[in-house]
């Protein structure tokens, strides 16, 4: 019986019924009731923290063996598509649920409560987030701090820049059949990415962003390489990028 998760699970539950009962009559005052829920607060940190370690290397993996399994690109297609009509239909469905509930139950109808000045000082952080921050945390410093982020789009980037390193060495190696699975995995990877920019278009972007900063020198190569990252996320090699800004620049 106690081998079950589900039998776990419900005694767990009961558990924090009966310790938040406990330490509801034992808190004498609001302060011993903060420090008491301080404490409780650290199992609950510490578990959600051991729940975040693996979602990136969970989805790492899954991708990976995923796309290693199956060879046909239609699948993953319809796989993609499934995945997301449920993910659509998971969110109407709690928008509706919510929507619902709120007008039957009215939750904070009987508080009466004053409503504040307009022009009350609400203390957010409007201008914490804006298009340009949000477009320059679309590509990671590196590969691991995309996993410790959890930033998925970062990973399949490097996943297929690892394939293409992995299929240049499998035809100098004279394995075409390893290549060819390599590059089948990568055009399975790309349908999940921004399109990527050819050679042409890469060498155009580099030139209007050289106008734009008005770069002169290799002094300004970093300079030109951050507009780059904030104006193309995901679309181009910033490796290669990063050489050609450099023969432009006089290097």
């Amino acid at each position: 019986m106690f081998k079950k998760l589900t039998t776990w699970i419900l005694i767990a539950a009961v558990a924090g019924v009966v310790a938040g009962w406990i330490g509801h009559d034992t808190a004498v005052d609001t302060a011993a009731a903060t420090r008491l829920a301080g404490y409780f607060s650290i199992l609950s940190d510490v578990f959600l923290r051991l729940i975040k370690v693996i979602i990136a290397p969970l989805v790492f993996a899954t991708v990976v063996s995923g796309i290693a399994g199956m060879g046909d690109a239609k699948a993953v297609g319809r796989i993609g598509g499934k995945a997301l009509l449920w993910f659509i239909t998971a969110s109407l469905v709690s928008l509706l649920l919510g929507m619902v509930l709120a007008n039957l139950l009215q939750p904070g109808s009987g508080l009466a409560l004053a409503l504040p000045d307009r022009d009350a000082a609400t203390n957010l952080k409007t201008g914490g987030l804006n298009l340009r921050d949000f477009v320059a945390h679309m590509v990671p410093r590196s590969f691991f701090e995309a996993m410790a982020t959890n930033e998925i789009l970062q990973i399949l980037t490097k996943m297929v820049k690892q394939r293409q390193e992995s299929a240049k060495a499998f035809e100098e190696g004279k394995r075409p059949e390893l290549a060819a699975k390599e590059n089948a995995e990568i055009a399975i990877i790309d349908g999940f990415l921004p399109s990527q920019m050819n050679e042409a278009e890469m060498r155009a972007a580099i030139g209007e962003t050289i106008r734009q900063t008005g770069a002169t020198g290799l002094r300004d190569m970093g300079k030109v390489m951050n507009a780059l990252k904030e104006q193309y996320p995901g679309q181009m090699d910033f490796g290669k990028a990063s050489a050609v800004v450099k023969s432009k620049l006089g290097g």
